[in-house]
């Protein structure tokens, strides 16, 4: 350490030269006989040089306070950059699992996101810098798929990788977002209506389920709520007992499409086949066998195509099926729309017009369900 004896009798030389304090603190002195207090530390790896001032204008203890404070403010900010920097250089794997990791439990068909994900994006995008990806990277990740004409796939693959950038920009990973508008480089798939039969077919379609050795107690139940409910396949295979109240069931908004709650009414018949049911877990249709507790989101769907209505009748064109016979029937617009959860109106007629039409849809739903029943 430098005493304020030595700083003052130090002489000037032919070239500059530094006396050693402490922490990093130098005292310099030039040929002219000026003396500077001067900061020269690595810090974090990198070496940091500061001029604090001439002696004596500024003393010894002043000297080493300014370079002590100087010290802590330079090692927050490098610190700052360094996590910055590796905040930024995250690969597209790591922002993908982050991303997943995070919406996992709101994304129903996880599975069919992670497989493509891995499939068609990850082998050549994985190692790279997210924020070096552009959308020709991805036109090109998936040219397999316009090649097989699998533009739905496209579709769905286009919009997660939009959540995921969104993700990334909001984290601070990236600063520019390339991927918002990616469906525009891939031709939009035609729209397709879910197969479904006419409501004048349905004695002649309950006639082959009750007839086929695939038909088993538990699909036969599942298939009557999914006519007796309406409710999307999403929806009624994740149907919780905590749900079902005297003559409603109130399903919550974190697990409608639209994400808000919709109240079914029970129906007789729909309360014969809930009462039928046994209480052997928190959901209604249990799965020993499944890891998630419940009966498997497509188990309806599989079963409609091993019966020979692979192109006649989805899980989801249920609902199609009891909206036309709603409207052969005369069931008021809104009444009709409000049983399958669908918005009625503007959203300002939404903001004003709070009502469910519950009443009203009790009678309908009842109606629907007596008419599902003459045909079993």
């Amino acid at each position: 350490m430098i005493t304020y004896a030595e700083a003052r009798a130090a002489k000037s030389k032919d070239k500059d030269y530094m006396m050693a304090d402490t922490n990093g603190l130098f005292l310099r002195i030039w040929p002219n006989g000026k003396k500077t207090w001067y900061l020269k530390k690595s810090i974090n790896g990198k070496i940091q040089k500061k001029v604090i001032g001439v002696f004596p204008d500024i003393g010894i203890s002043e000297a080493r306070v300014t370079a002590k404070m100087l010290i802590k403010q330079l090692t927050e900010t490098t610190s700052d950059e360094t996590r910055k920097k590796e905040v930024t250089s995250q690969t597209f794997k790591q922002v993908y699992d982050a991303w997943f990791m995070l919406k996992q439990a709101e994304i129903k068909n996880w599975r069919d996101v992670s497989s493509r994900f891995e499939n068609y994006l990850l082998p050549k995008l994985g190692h790279r810098v997210f924020a070096s990806i552009l959308p020709l990277d991805v036109q090109e990740c998936l040219t397999p798929l316009v090649k097989a004409g699998k533009l739905e796939t496209i579709k769905r693959i286009c919009i997660w990788l939009r959540q995921c950038e969104d993700y990334a920009f909001n984290a601070g990973i990236i600063e520019t977002q390339h991927l918002q508008k990616i469906s525009k480089l891939f031709r939009r798939p035609a729209a397709k209506h879910r197969p479904a039969v006419s409501p004048a077919e349905l004695p002649s379609f309950f006639k082959d389920v009750m007839t086929t050795p695939k038909t088993t107690a538990v699909i036969f139940s599942l298939l009557k709520v999914a006519f007796y409910t309406l409710l999307r396949p999403g929806e009624y295979t994740l149907m919780k007992w905590d749900w079902i109240h005297d003559d409603v069931i109130e399903v919550p908004a974190d697990s409608m499409k639209m994400k808000r709650p919709h109240r079914v009414p029970i129906s007789r018949q729909l309360k014969a086949v809930i009462n039928e049911l046994p209480k052997r877990g928190e959901y209604v249709f249990y799965s020993a066998s499944s890891a998630n507790g419940h009966i498997s989101l497509g188990c309806l769907a599989l079963f409609l195509k091993r019966i020979g209505y692979k192109d006649r009748l989805t899980a989801h064109g249920i609902r199609s099926v009891g909206r036309t016979w709603m409207a052969e029937n005369k069931i008021p617009f809104d009444v009709a729309e409000l049983c399958l959860a669908h918005s009625v109106g503007t959203q300002t007629v939404q903001a004003y017009n709070r009502t469910d039409l519950l009443d009203e849809r009790r009678e309908a739903m009842q109606k629907w369900c007596d008419y599902v029943d003459s045909c079993l």
